[in-house]
């Protein structure tokens, strides 16, 4: 009898070793927590995150596989999350007494120029192209793709 016990208790301890990492919070909250150059560098990892599934999601809804409803309420939510990172960001790098309080509209805004500018400065490098049939990336000289053979 006292075996099972035992075997029961190794389990539960097993099963809440194997779930804590998956049952702990990953949100930006805890990351206030760490250290503040650790911290900063999540937010912008998640603010490029954002930036990157707003601009896949325009890609989308320009190649047709995404409803206008869809795309609206989409990027609405990934414009969301931009500005929540955005606005964790200034609180960690100002002071909280002399952090500025931005409209939401200012920094939708601010985001909006910012993927302008990613997507028509960019750099002189000239970018890859996706091809029309399958979508396989291929550098910007090919003529031809290299997977299916479609003209690019």
């Amino acid at each position: 009898m006292l075996e099972y016990f035992i075997l029961i208790g190794l389990v539960l301890f097993a099963g809440c070793w194997i779930l804590s990492p998956i049952l702990k919070s990953n949100s930006t909250d805890s990351a206030i927590i760490l250290k503040t150059d650790e911290a900063l560098g999540q937010l912008e990892y998640e603010k490029k995150e954002a930036y990157a599934a707003i601009r896949e999601l325009e890609f989308d809804e320009n190649m047709g596989k995404i409803s206008k409803e869809d795309f609206g309420a989409l990027k609405k939510q990934y414009m969301l999350d931009a500005v929540h990172y955005l606005k964790k960001i200034d609180e960690l790098q100002e002071n909280k007494s002399k952090a500025k309080a931005l409209g939401e509209e200012e920094i939708i805004d601010q985001i909006e120029k910012e993927i302008s500018s990613l997507r028509h400065g960019g750099s002189s490098k000239q970018k890859d192209v996706f091809c029309v049939q399958c979508g396989t990336k291929s550098p910007p000289n090919r003529r031809f793709c290299s997977s299916c053979g479609a003209k690019i």
